[in-house]
């Protein structure tokens, strides 16, 4: 009750929402624009603030947002500055037809924005990027939670894992990726679940433990 600022319309809902969802559900108020209090349920990974960088993404659609399934992801530490280190991504959306791709990194240069808006409007190609607005080490740990839902790992421009030498089987996979201007939703294909479960297990350990 007193998170809900003793607003009992407010309480019965946030109580049937951890009824429906379980205790570990994040919960966000916002003013509803419908003259009436609603909730609304949004399955996966959640990043706020995180959206297209780019209408070029968005906008061949009509649309101001992106909004796919069966969705192949590759996951950046750091920023992409250069077109060639995406040369084998962009090979992968021409190879395998109807491939939908998603990057998210920790940056992207105009350049490589450019180039990706340009190979969505002249060739077809569905790719949407999103930037990561948290660096450090919760930019790192966000990454790694991402890899854990899709299966994957994450890549970097100056590590053992280059981005430019990825393979397409190592891409992560999405059954349903939602993204608009002021945030992204990415949920983890079903068969993924026992190992998202076993990783939520281990950080829930290594919270009551302290570390």
């Amino acid at each position: 009750m007193v998170s809900s600022n003793f607003d009992e319309e407010i309480s019965n809902i946030v109580s049937s929402i951890f009824k429906e969802c379980g205790k570990d559900t994040k919960i966000s108020l916002d003013r509803s624009t419908l003259g009436k209090t609603y909730f609304e349920k949004r399955d996966g990974y959640e990043l706020d603030g995180c959206g297209p960088v780019s209408t070029y993404f968005t906008s061949m659609k009509g649309k101001v947002s992106w909004e796919e399934e069966g969705v192949r992801v590759l996951l950046v530490s750091g920023t992409l500055e250069y077109c060639e280190e995406l040369d084998k991504f962009l090979n992968f959306a021409f190879v395998e037809k109807q491939c939908k791709l998603l990057i998210i990194a920790q940056g992207f240069s105009d350049q490589i924005i450019q180039s990706l808006g340009l190979n969505v409007a002249n060739n077809g190609i569905c790719v949407n990027c999103v930037k990561l607005n948290t660096r450090g080490e919760i930019g790192r740990d966000i990454l790694e939670d991402l890899a854990t839902l899709t299966n994957t790992v994450v890549f970097g421009t100056n590590e053992l894992r280059k981005v430019k030498d990825i393979e397409f089987n190592l891409l992560g996979v999405a059954e349903k990726v939602v993204s608009r201007p002021d945030y992204t939703v990415i949920t983890g294909d079903k068969k993924f679940e026992h190992k998202v479960a076993s990783y939520v297990s281990l950080l829930k350990e290594r919270i009551e433990k302290g570390m």
